[in-house]
């Protein structure tokens, strides 16, 4: 008798560990599921669901944080797959519409970043910042300068 409720106790908690690990995956967010399948190494999973977050999803919902966090997605699925191009025009997409959002709360993001992924961004920083500044300009008026 006191097997089979040692037998019995066992397997009600396995289920409800089972149970519970899969509530888990059922309450993340498309961003966090994308973080997980890149961080097991499904690339193309993780590309689908970046892909999906941005084609369904209007984009000016997304926090500041979710962008960078997506923009960091798409910096790490341009090393490892083969739409390096247009996984790192999202990226600065991404960074792009942050910074617009609330500059204070992506920079603070940035800053908080590992080394590893803060150098991932800093490239994707250039190229967010060189879209929005002026492209440079001669200061010399050469109409003026004597031949």
């Amino acid at each position: 008798m006191k097997k089979n409720l040692i037998i019995l106790s066992c397997s009600i908690i396995l289920l409800a560990v089972m149970f519970s690990c899969r509530n888990n995956e059922a309450q993340m967010s498309p961003i966090e599921k994308a973080e997980k399948a890149l961080s097991e190494g499904d690339t193309a999973a993780a590309q689908e669901l970046c892909d999906e977050i941005t084609q369904s999803t209007d984009i000016e919902k997304l926090s500041p944080e979710e962008l960078c966090r997506l923009s960091l997605l798409y910096v790490r699925l341009a090393e490892t797959g083969d739409s390096n191009e247009v996984n790192t025009a999202m990226a600065a997409t991404c960074l792009l519409k942050a910074f617009e959002l609330d500059i204070d709360s992506a920079t603070t993001f940035l800053d908080n970043m590992s080394n590893d992924d803060r150098n991932l961004m800093r490239f994707i920083t250039a190229i967010s910042e060189g879209h929005t500044l002026p492209f440079p300009t001669d200061s010399l008026d050469y109409e003026e300068i004597a031949f």
